[in-house]
């Protein structure tokens, strides 16, 4: 299996937020209709200007800021793909969009990685990724498309400042939770 066939695609660069503008209220997999009934201006531009496919049951979002200082990670550390644990999950593999405002913004292998076992839990496969591994990061305040087959991880944040990560997900396998979601932020 390959995995990382493709680098991120870059579809638009949006404006920069300013600090008044920052989402005050979080999700993790957030119907697409709840969180944008639950947002402020700046979610609701991003929504708008992401263009879905509409081919999957439900379209889910996730909103996270963080505030990081130098050291800290926006999630758990390491090389990770989103949605399922195990990569032969059955149904259409997901459409991900995802938009990172920041210094700290999400890198993604930048290139191929070829996985020839029957082992299919990605926490393993992970493991298998060289340290050195060369890495792309998104542009900054870029609407980027990925897939399930993606690997990526939150990098080490080396500035002091906030993280803002709106991902949208076309998925027939994650279910929605309708709810807010407290951030964490992680030391190595």
């Amino acid at each position: 299996m390959i995995f990382n066939e493709q680098r991120p695609i870059a579809l638009k660069e949006l404006e920069f937020p300013t600090p008044d503008l920052y989402p005050t209220r979080m999700f993790k997999h957030a119907d697409i209709n709840f969180a944008y009934e639950n947002s402020n201006d700046y979610v609701k531009y991003v929504l708008d200007s992401v263009k879905t496919e509409n081919k999957h049951r439900r379209i889910l979002v996730d909103v996270k800021v963080h505030n990081l200082s130098v050291g800290e990670y926006p999630c758990l550390p390491g090389w990770h793909c989103d949605t399922t644990a195990f990569i032969d999950e059955k149904g259409k593999p997901e459409n991900l969009y995802l938009i990172a405002v920041g210094d700290n913004r999400t890198e993604f292998l930048a290139n191929p990685f070829e996985w020839n076992s029957d082992t299919m839990d990605q926490r393993k496969i992970a493991r298998h990724i060289p340290k050195d591994a060369p890495v792309v990061s998104i542009p900054n305040s870029t609407i980027c498309k990925f897939g399930r087959y993606d690997f990526h991880r939150g990098p080490c944040s080396t500035v002091a400042g906030t993280r803002i990560l709106i991902r949208v997900l076309e998925s027939d396998i994650v279910t929605p939770r309708n709810k807010s979601f407290e951030c964490n932020s992680f030391y190595k």
